[in-house]
């Protein structure tokens, strides 16, 4: 009989601290889980985001067109386009308009001479010379 009573014991004991150790523990909660949500927009309501003050209730209207999720950077984003990016932030959450250009346009005043200078996926440069002194 001894043996069932420290076996009991034992088991007792252990439940205790099991017990204890659990409700010691705290829930970490994350503020936001980590991924950005893309959509894609037409050229249209990509002027409209450009010529309007950016709201909520316009980035709201334009999220009608999933185009993925990911968490940290877009690997397999397309090569042109006009993308709206939906992070959530706490209770928030926060929009920004991101277009993807085939080409980068750059400007340089050199010597006098404003000059505009195209460069584009095939890393071909056009020199556009706008003006001199």
């Amino acid at each position: 009989m001894s043996f069932y009573k420290y076996n009991l014991s034992f088991i007792t004991i252990l439940l205790c601290l099991f017990h204890f150790h659990a409700q010691s523990q705290t829930i970490q909660w994350t503020d936001n889980p980590g991924k950005t949500f893309v959509f894609e927009i037409n050229n249209d309501e990509a002027e409209k985001l450009i010529q309007s003050a950016a709201k909520d209730s316009l980035f709201q209207k334009m999220l009608h067109r999933p185009a993925g999720s990911f968490s940290g950077e877009w690997k397999d984003c397309p090569k042109q386009g006009h993308f709206i990016f939906a992070d959530i932030n706490r209770n928030k959450v926060n929009y920004r308009y991101v277009p993807i250009m085939p080409f980068q346009v750059f400007l340089f005043r050199e010597y006098g001479v404003l000059t505009l200078q195209v460069i584009d996926n095939s890393c071909k440069i056009q020199n556009i010379f706008v003006g001199s002194k």
